[in-house]
């Protein structure tokens, strides 16, 4: 029996999926309330005590906050989420022989350099990657954990991209960063990746992508574009300057695999 902590996630959902049509068993956690009968409540925001079964063979903690404008916003209200309730459940499972699999962000890395190794030197520009390094560094004394570092995770669920191919195949122009780059992973691929993990329990850090080099968002629109066939006259550039970020954000988002 595994654990899935965070029912709402685009990860959260697609393994939930995958799970249900292999017959996998699983319990979830949620902080809706008026779910609390069928599922578990458990809120980051609000833990103060961990309250779980020991028994379950893998804990995946998908909850958190990855918005980088609030975690840039609220630090203290998303340090909470991401380091402080996370440390919790780490410390709750420390002399169990639960894995635990938590999901770690290219976002350790300044962005000075494409394809990122494990061992690379951490130097987050982002509230949220300073977040990350902080519990990579706290996991990294456990030897059940399994720390994952994502690149951006593609799926046309997102409510990004979900809005880039609803405007597309309606014909409606999108505006696109030509000057930010991300390296996509898509969900399918990632949910692989997770279910061998699993199986090879493996402990440390990995690194997880889909293959892609750095790609611009409008580079990728466009290939989006290509692929529902809809005309690339649609996309528009915009840059990133002009969206005021109050963040650095990193020149380059791809990670090496190990």
């Amino acid at each position: 029996m595994n654990l899935i902590i965070g029912s709402n996630s685009l990860i959260s959902k697609a393994l939930q999926k995958d799970w249900d049509k292999k017959n996998i068993k699983y319990h979830l956690t949620t902080r809706t309330k008026k779910n609390y009968t069928k599922n578990i409540y458990l809120d980051l925001s609000k833990l103060n005590k961990v309250e779980l079964s020991k028994e379950y063979s893998t804990v995946i903690i998908c909850a958190s906050c990855t918005d980088l404008d609030v975690c840039e916003n609220y630090p203290k209200k998303t340090h909470l989420v991401n380091v402080e309730s996370i440390k919790k459940i780490i410390n709750f499972y420390k002399d169990s022989k639960t894995q635990i699999i938590l999901f770690s962000s290219n976002q350790v890395f300044d962005g000075e350099k494409p394809f990122r190794e494990i061992n690379d030197e951490r130097n987050p520009l982002t509230e949220y990657g300073k977040q990350k390094k902080e519990i990579e560094d706290f996991a990294l004394k456990f030897k059940n954990i399994s720390i994952v570092r994502l690149t951006k995770v593609f799926s046309y669920q997102d409510s990004l991209f979900k809005s880039w191919k609803e405007n597309l195949l309606k014909g409606k122009k999108i505006k696109v960063f030509s000057d930010y780059c991300i390296s996509p992973l898509h969900i399918d691929i990632f949910i692989k990746k997770i279910n061998n993990l699993i199986v090879k329990r493996k402990p440390g850090i990995s690194h997880f992508h889909g293959g892609y080099p750095d790609i611009s968002y409008y580079d990728f629109a466009v290939s989006v574009a290509n692929e529902l066939q809809c005309s690339q006259d649609l996309i528009q550039k915009a840059s990133y300057k002009d969206a005021n970020f109050i963040y650095k954000l990193p020149r380059f988002t791809s990670l090496s695999e190990d």
